[in-house]
């Protein structure tokens, strides 16, 4: 019902109808945060280095977020437009660095390796916030067994989060302005929270990693299995899995399991039939899209309680990733500040449809045009459905070896 009501709230179009709807609800709504994109009435910023871009011919920025410009409806906003006062929403938000990005930067900051300098000066700079909450998640398992080499990579975040950028300016000096004291004393700050991020990640976040992971298995498994049939088919098929195995319609997942059909990314390059390294792979691939629904859903995890809106993006080496994630733009989202449920809209046409330069016959237009219908009109029926992912795992992987041909 929540969910319903939510989404005719976003298709109203009109503001004044939306306060409205929402305050007729507002028992019902009061935990909840509307945030719209792309509506040009009310401009509010989201910073631009937050943004997606093209930061390098070697690096990439990608934020979910299709426009700086948002409109917010939650208790606050709401109440603020019926009483005739003006509303400031307060924005924050923060680069998401992964073991790879701190890699990097540790090594420009004790080796000066130029390799890595365009993207240390990137990170530096004054206004750009970053965060290793990315680093933190692919690392809580290394926790004991690699203590010094994390330490490490988490002193070299914490000096570019405390860089004196004036003395780099004007000395060429890559230091922190903190004392070596004081620079240990966040260091271990952060290790401790490291160490009880290892509780917090198996409670919160390992089903996600592992629905990730089964989702990456089937469209593998689809694929092998139905090499000759087409687009629509196997789209369809996807779905339905989805929807039967894991209680998900993944949105995110079908646009890229539409490319993955099509063979046009580069991002499964390395799933290839003999390769033993599949799976291994397969884990990487996971962490790599783990990281951009962690992004996306990091407004539920973040400390906000010096801001309204938290934007995070996440920044990678890996143009196939970057490439692969080119279909999935939000619409808008809502969240529950109290029981951190996470709702997304995105683009249906765009994750359904291939671009035009891709020939599809008038049967694979039709048969995409029907799972588009259902897709906007929720025809999927999707139902609750207690997963146990280390049966299904175990399941999936045996097909992908047998259909890959790996022992």
């Amino acid at each position: 019902m929540t969910n319903e009501l939510i989404k005719e709230i976003i298709n109203l179009r009109d503001n004044k109808k939306r306060m409205e709807k929402f305050m007729e609800n507002f028992d019902v709504l009061k935990e909840w945060s509307i945030v719209i994109f792309n509506d040009n009435k009310k401009k509010i910023g989201i910073p631009d280095y937050l943004k997606t871009k093209i930061i390098s011919k070697n690096f990439f920025n990608y934020s979910p977020y299709p426009t700086s410009d948002f409109l917010v409806f939650n208790a606050d906003s709401v109440q603020a437009y019926f009483d005739n006062i003006a509303y400031q929403y307060r924005i924050n938000g923060a680069i998401e660095l992964d073991t790879n990005i701190l890699s990097y930067l540790s090594s420009f900051i004790e080796n000066g390796n130029e390799e890595f300098k365009e993207i240390f000066d990137y990170l530096i700079e004054p206004e750009h916030n970053s965060a290793i909450n990315a680093y933190l998640n692919e690392n809580y398992q290394f926790f004991n067994s690699k203590y010094d080499k994390i330490e490490k990579k988490i002193k070299a975040f914490e000096i570019i989060k405390n860089f004196d950028y004036k003395n780099y300016v004007l000395n060429n000096n890559v230091k922190s302005y903190l004392d070596e004291e004081s620079l240990k004393k966040q260091v271990n700050i952060s290790m401790e929270y490291f160490s009880i991020g290892q509780i917090l990640f198996s409670l919160i976040n390992k089903n996600m990693f592992d629905l990730i992971y089964c989702e990456l298995l089937l469209m593998i498994v689809i694929e092998y299995s139905y090499q000759k049939s087409s687009l629509p088919f196997k789209l369809e098929k996807f779905i339905l899995e989805c929807v039967g195995k894991l209680g998900v319609i993944p949105s995110r997942e079908i646009a890229i399991a539409k490319k993955y059909f099509l063979n046009e990314l580069r991002f499964f390059d390395s799933i290839q039939k003999n390769n033993k390294n599949v799976l291994k792979n397969l884990e990487s691939m996971t962490w790599d899209l783990f990281h951009v629904h962690y992004t996306e859903n990091a407004v539920l995890f973040a400390n906000i309680s010096d801001c309204d809106l938290y934007f995070p993006s996440f920044l990678t080496r890996d143009k196939k990733l970057f490439d692969a994630l080119k279909d999935y733009v939000l619409d808008s989202y809502a969240y529950n500040s109290v029981t951190k449920e996470f709702i997304s809209f995105c683009d249906i046409k765009k994750i359904v449809f291939p671009n035009k330069n891709t020939r599809l016959t008038k049967a694979e237009q039709k048969d995409l045009m029907k799972i588009y219908r259902r897709l906007k009109e929720s025809k999927y029926e999707v139902k609750n459905v207690g997963v146990d992912y280390e049966s299904l795992k175990c399941e999936l992987k045996n097909e992908v070896k047998y259909l890959l041909n790996i022992s």
